[in-house]
């Protein structure tokens, strides 16, 4: 046998990883400006990917529509709602090959890292609507070398799917003496938990809730999905009448705002359960004033620090000690502090009035 065969041979058998056909021929891709469409090295066309970064509402659809979509393509789409809103993306039409051209939805904001929210291919699915749980939302659009079709054209917003709003909210309750009577303490706990979150869609899509309790200089706090119903959250807010009201020495607005926005800044996370993506708020019951202007500005100096991470602080006066426009520098602006003279004038009309402020965005915010 000729040698160079017998080697040859022994080569195929050794090489486990390697076979002996003979080599392939390298793929070549042809990009035409004029175009914009690329070819493999059969010929077959393969479509432009439209924009992939879309922001607050508009429109996607698949490559080259209302055209046919290309063979062998992937397209990404990233879609961005504002803070607090989530993505709403609702199909006008919908035609691909059943058995092998996909468009992947995912709920968060890549493909990668993101939970699949739903496969969709064929037909038929035209006005189906479907909702990220956060801020973002991300789509893979695949074909394979055969049978293109029209594809999908789509409308998507940024939409509130919660009542009040899609938010993860911190509740924070007063429990020092400045309340006046045991009575009002208990008056201000049945609010938040029979008449201010009554009607809330509490739960992991919806609005989370981590109530909070702060008295003298500790706090007792719930994570944020230690709640997976209005129902739960009640519970944990009764929970908190087992505490009897107290006072410090001084009642301290620093201390305050220390106990308190330790659990909203990023910087410190002892709450479990904050979603990416989604606004986070600090609604704050507050019984007395500062102490003095440096009381105020030491208390500032937390609220600043949470306002500059994107959350938004309500603040809610319960009596007549509270001077509302003092408040406004340690909140997110002048609507977003509330106050009542006492805390029998807390009632469903003044829930309302807090569930809108928790549910405006600063002006600031993108």
């Amino acid at each position: 046998m000729n040698i160079f065969l017998v080697r040859l041979l022994t080569l195929c058998i050794l090489a486990t990883f390697v076979t002996c056909d003979p080599p392939a021929v390298p793929h070549k891709s042809n990009y035409n400006r004029k175009t914009k469409l690329v070819e493999n090295a059969a010929g077959t066309p393969r479509g432009e990917c439209p924009n992939d970064q879309y922001t607050g509402s508009g429109m996607v659809t698949s490559p080259n529509f209302p055209s046919n979509y290309g063979n062998g393509d992937s397209c990404a789409y990233f879609l961005t709602a504002p803070d607090g809103y989530v993505i709403q993306i609702q199909f006008i039409t919908f035609t691909t090959e059943a058995c092998c051209d996909f468009l992947y939805i995912y709920d968060g904001p890549s493909p990668i890292i993101s939970p699949l929210l739903v496969r969709l291919a064929g037909s038929n699915l035209a006005k189906t609507v479907y909702s990220s749980s956060t801020r973002w939302m991300s789509m893979q659009f695949t074909s394979d070398q055969t049978n293109n079709m029209q594809g999908f054209q789509a409308n998507f917003s940024s939409v509130d799917t919660a009542n009040p709003c899609n938010r993860d909210v911190v509740i924070a309750i007063d429990g020092h003496s400045t309340l006046g009577t045991e009575a009002n303490y208990h008056k201000q706990i049945a609010f938040a938990a029979n008449t201010l979150v009554t009607n809330w869609t509490v739960g992991s899509t919806g609005i989370q809730v981590g109530p909070v309790l702060y008295f003298t200089d500790e706090s007792e706090e719930f994570n944020l999905d230690d709640a997976q119903s209005v129902s739960d959250l009640q519970n944990l807010f009764n929970g908190f009448r087992q505490h009897p009201i107290a006072g410090q020495d001084l009642d301290s607005m620093e201390v305050a705002f220390s106990l308190v926005t330790g659990v909203v800044d990023t910087d410190f996370p002892f709450r479990q359960g904050w979603r990416t993506g989604i606004q986070r708020v600090l609604v704050m019951f507050l019984s007395f004033p500062p102490n003095d202007d440096a009381d105020l500005q030491a208390a500032k100096v937390y609220t600043d620090k949470i306002i500059s991470q994107g959350a938004i602080i309500v603040l809610v006066g319960l009596n007549s000690n509270v001077n509302i426009t003092q408040m406004i520098p340690l909140s997110s602006g002048p609507n977003y502090v509330l106050g009542v003279n006492d805390v029998s004038q807390l009632n469903a009309a003044f829930a309302t009035s807090i569930s809108s402020a928790l549910c405006q965005l600063p002006a600031s915010t993108p």
